[in-house]
């Protein structure tokens, strides 16, 4: 999973922590399968392209905030 954090973001991560959740959708007649986990980055900066539009990076506050549950 690190290769392809860093293929897709160029960041090299020093742990990765999967949430055991995501989704499948359709796009364009195929399906697609994602996974979602938290990882820590060692440096780097953070470039969104077109394919990652929907996409956020948070800080760990930041996280714990949005996702704080009751």
């Amino acid at each position: 999973m690190a290769r392809e954090i860093f293929e897709e973001t160029g960041l090299d991560t020093e742990e990765i922590t999967p949430l055991n959740l995501g989704s499948i959708y359709n796009w364009e007649d195929e399906v697609y399968e994602e996974h979602n986990f938290i990882t820590f980055v060692k440096h780097g900066n953070i470039v969104l392209n077109e394919e990652h539009s929907k996409h956020k990076w948070l800080d760990i506050d930041n996280f714990i905030k949005k996702n704080k549950m009751g």
